[in-house]
């Protein structure tokens, strides 16, 4: 066994850790709130008003929830152009 080769693969190992961690974090978080009926929905069990705030937390940094809205958005405006593109050929003259 040579220590000296398996504390360079253990390096190589965290750099890569902290390669993948920082790919799983976003820049900014996701402005996600909660809707004013659900705000005090729990508001006589404890337990569960906690766990529903932190869900909420988690969600603010959910990489697949961004990317989820990130197509969405893109489909609304491709839907919009398509529209747009529409209209104006069935424009009449004037």
């Amino acid at each position: 066994l040579n220590i000296v080769k398996f504390r360079k693969e253990q390096d190589l190992v965290k750099a890569r850790i902290k390669q993948m961690e920082s790919l799983l974090k976003l820049k900014e978080e996701l402005p996600v709130e909660t809707l004013p009926s659900d705000v005090n929905r729990w508001s006589d069990d404890k337990n569960k008003q906690e766990r529903f705030q932190q869900w909420i937390t988690n969600l603010r940094k959910d990489i697949y929830l961004d990317q989820a809205v990130k197509v969405m958005n893109d489909m609304i405006s491709q839907e919009n152009m398509a529209k747009a593109k529409l209209a104006e050929r069935y424009k009449k003259p004037f």
